[in-house]
């Protein structure tokens, strides 16, 4: 006998409504299911069809717990126990990075908050992130029902987060996140093949009344539009292929690090052991190198390995106290090091550079901080905006300024491997298949999706795409008025210095066209954006505003 994963000990069910237990055992099985508490028992039956699948509905239950839920395939005479459940309001998560992003990701503004937290009421369930194609998966691939606690809080989602104590505030009841954002994920990854194909049919047939010529498109293999979307949904149906090219990408990748990592002078001679380098040059931080080529005419073009150090002076009494490094976000990964010593690495340009510091590492007198700067897709750099400063116990010693630089090595070849890559779990259909599909069974209080910026580059369908999804997710989890909130994407100032030039107004512009959707409001949030960070770490003023608004919403749909 089997039972999904998202029934685990943990979980969190939808309060007063009905609720499915479902699962796989012997074909033709007696299935009884006992769900107790401890002043409340009830028995539920029901009978495995001739695949072995059953589902069987337990009476709606209040807000509370922990209760035990037990299910035996009377049959085989086989029991699985499901241990401290609770009941109480569950929210659907989807969307991509900024849904997505972690509670540890907004530290800046949020850790004196989150030192208090330990709420084991609110619990998170994150959903495995695999595409799947060709095919619809019964069950996901992994996962767990985790409480907010302090072992556990900082990998929720933080809005997901923020909102949940809203909730458990206002009304003392559990809460159920169940995240399934993903990072840079097409709205056309979470639909269904089917849907999918007949909404790019009628988009082709408007633009074609539009005038505009759809023999061809310039999506790139990250991508999909009306065009090619249909290609590549049948072209992902093929596993062995999706499985070499993958393989083939991810070993050209990993090679091309492997030639910087042994032609690197940085890490050869071991500069991060040195405390000068002498023949070097001056950068500022911050600073995005590609927006001042004249300064760092000798940088721009470099794809590979830049190291940039600056040495300080500590007091006795400072190099003492408990240390914390802000390196702000690095383009596009660091490693960083103290005195000779490896201290924090970040894998790409959006991940936070905030690196404890090892008691005993600093010094009095002169200190050393080295960053190994690693440019492979694009010109690298530090991004403004962002905090660079070393903390020392209540004491901020500021970073900003000139830091001495050396190159380590120029592989230019990197910027073509990773344009290269393939990024599977983008692609039509494969989120839906592997993520949402294996939830259908669960009942939600309501669902809140960030998504958008991924789509910017064909704006004028989202607001097509947008209302199918929201058809498409009520159908899937049989409930035609799941309320459905969306965040409107906020203000990004480089989206107006030629990366995205407008489209993601165009893209605003199409959320804000699809607002008469039934039971659903959108949260305008543009106030909230930053210039240079696609990924704002203000997330608790964001979810105060979605609640607020979906408050409001509320109030006026009763009424």
């Amino acid at each position: 006998m089997k039972l999904p994963k998202i029934l685990s000990d943990k979980a969190i069910l939808q309060r007063d409504r009905e609720n499915t237990i479902w699962g796989q055992s012997s074909p033709g099985a007696d299935i009884k299911v006992t769900v107790s508490g401890e002043n409340d028992r009830a028995d539920y039956h029901g009978k495995a069809d001739d695949a072995g699948n059953f589902e069987v509905k337990i009476a709606p239950k209040a807000a509370g717990g922990p209760y035990t839920i037990e299910v035996c395939d009377l049959t085989g005479n086989e029991k699985l126990v499901i241990n401290d459940v609770l009941f109480g309001d569950v929210f659907l998560l989807a969307g991509q990075s900024n849904m997505e992003l972690t509670i540890r990701k907004t530290l800046d503004l949020t850790e004196e908050h989150m030192k208090h937290v330990n709420n084991p009421l609110i619990r998170h369930f994150e959903v495995s992130k695999e595409p799947v194609f060709g095919r619809k998966s019964e069950d996901l691939s992994g996962g767990a029902w985790l409480p907010a606690t302090s072992e556990y809080v900082y990998d929720f989602s933080a809005l997901g987060f923020f909102y949940a104590e809203h909730v458990l505030e206002d009304f003392g009841i559990p809460v159920g996140l169940v995240q399934t954002a993903v990072g840079g994920a097409h709205i056309e990854a979470l639909m269904d093949e089917d849907r999918l194909k007949l909404i790019n049919e009628k988009l082709k047939d408007m633009a074609v009344k539009r005038g505009e010529d759809i023999s061809d498109c310039d999506c790139d293999e990250n991508n999909s539009c009306k065009v090619c979307c249909e290609r590549k949904i049948e072209a992902d149906k093929d596993s062995e292929a999706v499985r070499m090219i993958s393989e083939t990408e991810l070993k050209k990748q990993s090679e091309w690090c492997e030639r910087l990592d042994a032609a690197d002078r940085g890490l050869t001679e071991k500069w991060y052991e040195k405390t000068d380098l002498n023949e070097d040059g001056f950068i500022n931080i911050p600073d995005l190198w590609e927006e001042n080529p004249a300064r760092y005419r000798e940088l721009v073009d470099v794809r590979g390995a830049i190291w940039v150090y600056k040495s300080i002076s500590l007091t006795a009494e400072q190099a003492a106290k408990k240390a914390k490094l802000f390196m702000g976000m690095t383009i596009d990964s660091d490693d960083t090091y103290i005195n000779g010593v490896k201290i924090g690495h970040s894998d790409c340009r959006y991940d936070h550079a905030r690196y404890d510091v090892p008691e005993g590492l600093l010094r009095e007198g002169i200190n050393t901080i080295f960053v190994r700067v690693v440019a492979n897709g694009r010109c690298g750099g530090f991004v403004p905006q962002m905090p660079y400063f070393l903390r020392l116990g209540d004491e901020k010693l500021t970073l900003n300024g000139e830091w001495r630089y050396k190159i380590g090595h120029d592989l230019p070849k990197g910027a073509e491997l990773l344009k290269d890559i393939t990024f599977y779990i983008w692609r039509p259909c494969g989120l839906y298949n592997g993520m949402l599909y294996p939830l259908r069974h669960l009942n939600f209080k309501g669902m809140m999706f960030y998504q958008g910026e991924s789509n910017a580059g064909h704006a004028w369908e989202y607001e097509f795409l947008l209302r199918e999804f929201v058809d498409e997710m009520r159908e899937l989890y049989n409930d035609d008025d799941l309320p459905f909130v969306y965040i409107q994407l906020p203000y990004w100032g480089q989206e107006g210095k030629g990366r995205h030039s407008a489209s993601w107004e165009f893209l605003r512009d199409a959320q804000a066209r699809a607002q008469d959707i039934k039971n659903a409001t959108m949260v305008d949030i543009y106030d909230l954006g930053f210039e240079y960070e696609l990924h704002p770490q203000n997330k608790m003023e964001v979810a105060d505003r979605v609640y607020r608004q979906w408050k409001i919403y509320e109030q006026n749909t009763v009424g």
